[in-house]
């Protein structure tokens, strides 16, 4: 509440090594979730019809969500990372379990794809006749940067000179950030919020598992970082 002036950082994401991002835009809104799908055990053999098939129910979300990822507004994701069901090959899954996420470009498009996946998890489970339930595990906003606190990171990354480019915005492929919901609250209260990449060589991409960074990366982007607490001060005189 308090911060006047915020900044986060990231490596990576598709920014070439020695490029700087002073004011990334790209990352997306997300919404977490778990759903558990609780139906009723039987005899697969002996007496299938006894049972409610919550691995089916699991099944048929996991295909229907992922057919979701379309809207006016702009990028949308909807993806089931993790599908974990039943107990044993000869038995009717009485349980199942979905670690689900949503992303959008907006707030809104991501909240109206989050609606719209809701609907299918509800509608899977009447399907099935199974009983569902939505945990809601995190969530971050979009956010964009303030310009003039852009503009102020821009003028002190390119009086260093330790980077090849130093640019304001750039299009690349993002995931979603928390940081983002410290960001807007800055802002709401008055205060200046920035989110800076610094571009590095990747062994493979990120949450490969392969993943690696050049560690050269870390003095550049300490230095810029040190650089702004050092001369914050004159953020006021510059704009």
């Amino acid at each position: 509440d308090d911060v006047d002036r915020f900044t986060a950082i990231h490596i990576g994401t598709g920014v070439p090594a020695g490029e700087v991002v002073c004011g990334s835009d790209s990352f997306l809104a997300t919404t977490k979730l778990d759903v558990h799908f609780t139906g009723v055990g039987a005899h697969a053999g002996g007496r299938p019809e006894e049972g409610r098939n919550a691995l089916l129910a699991a099944a048929q979300a996991t295909l229907a969500l992922h057919g979701l990822a379309q809207h006016s507004g702009g990028v949308a994701r909807v993806n089931v990372g993790v599908l974990q069901a039943g107990t044993g090959r000869n038995v009717v899954a009485d349980c199942a379990l979905l670690k689900v996420e949503t992303r959008g470009i907006t707030n809104q498009v991501n909240d109206d794809i989050y609606q719209q996946a809701l609907r299918v998890i509800a509608g899977a489970a009447a399907m099935y006749g199974v009983e569902q339930q939505v945990t809601l595990m995190g969530a971050a906003r979009s956010c964009t940067p303030t310009q003039p606190w852009v503009d102020f990171i821009h003028q002190q990354a390119d009086a260093l000179g330790i980077f090849d480019s130093v640019v304001d915005r750039k299009a690349q492929a993002a995931g979603s950030e928390d940081a983002t919901y410290m960001m807007e609250r800055v802002r709401q209260r008055g205060g200046q919020a920035s989110y800076v990449i610094f571009g590095c060589d990747l062994a493979a991409g990120h949450h490969n598992a392969r993943f690696d960074f050049d560690e050269q990366v870390m003095p550049d982007a300490i230095t810029l970082l040190a650089t702004l607490a050092l001369n914050q001060a004159q953020y006021g005189e510059t704009r």
